[in-house]
């Protein structure tokens, strides 16, 4: 059963909706957090045609995913129901134009880079490890990281994606402790699913700027990255800024694609 949303598009029954996930999970981008939107929440979806689709859009907070060639029909309508406050990513740069036409100055354009990890060595990866700096320990984390509700891993990542998943057989990652405090992370970003594990490295420099330069980034990320290929994972690695690109680089990523992903204000 399908009920009519708009007059492009129209909004699949619940019911429905498992009909169109292969459409969305082909997506070259954020294919965990889409996997991660389907086993845990009940995302919306829109559909040009039930029986075969030429557009889609599938929507859980704050993102919309936008499929199909843009060129061929109408799209004001789809656009219209966008939310303020939202995060637009379309499956391929011809959505770019008509995304700006439409929204103008109330849509800020997010330049990414995503990365191939074929390319990556074991070998090469443990040539970059270094002593860490007096004070510093990584470890892999464990149960007293995953329960501090106040630590930065605990609110910057586990309680957005790993609140309805046990992070323990879902997910993999490693913590930067100063004495007992964590002040950096590499980890899965969302539970990890086909064996793909979608990298989010952070330090946190605010406490103590000091321990800037010092590589740390670098070692959290060859110790995550360690850990994907002896266990038959594969680490995707998608940049938002330079920083992030060139520290792919350095590990041994080659370079896939670039593209843009919008937030809507």
């Amino acid at each position: 059963m399908i009920t009519q949303s708009s007059t492009l598009l129209v909004k699949v029954a619940p019911a429905d909706s498992p009909k169109y996930y292969a459409i969305f999970q082909q997506f070259e981008h954020f294919t965990n957090y889409i996997n991660f939107a389907i086993e845990f929440f009940s995302p919306e979806i829109w559909v040009d045609e039930e029986a075969q689709p030429t557009l889609a859009c599938f929507y859980t907070a704050p993102a919309y995913f936008l499929w199909g060639d843009p060129d061929t029909k109408d799209v004001s309508s789809l656009f219209a129901m966008i939310h303020p406050d939202s995060w637009l990513i379309p499956s391929s740069e011809k959505w770019d134009r008509h995304l700006v036409a439409y929204f103008g100055k109330n849509l800020v354009t997010h330049p990414r880079t995503s990365f191939e990890a074929s390319s990556l060595s074991l070998e090469f990866l443990r040539s970059l490890k270094t002593d860490l700096p007096a004070g510093l320990r990584l470890v892999p984390i464990n149960e007293r990281h995953v329960n501090d509700r106040e630590g930065m891993l605990y609110q910057d990542l586990l309680s957005k994606f790993f609140s309805a998943a046990d992070f323990f057989q879902q997910g993999a990652g490693f913590c930067l402790l100063e004495d007992e405090k964590i002040i950096g992370f590499a980890a899965a970003n969302y539970p990890i699913r086909n064996n793909i594990l979608e990298v989010y490295i952070r330090v946190d420099y605010n406490d103590d700027p000091c321990h800037r330069q010092k590589g740390l980034g670098t070692q959290l990320s060859v110790a995550l990255l360690e850990y994907c290929l002896e266990n038959g994972l594969e680490p995707q690695w998608d940049a938002a800024n330079e920083v992030s690109v060139r520290l792919a680089l350095k590990l041994g990523y080659s370079l896939r694609s670039h593209w843009k992903m919008y937030h809507l204000l």
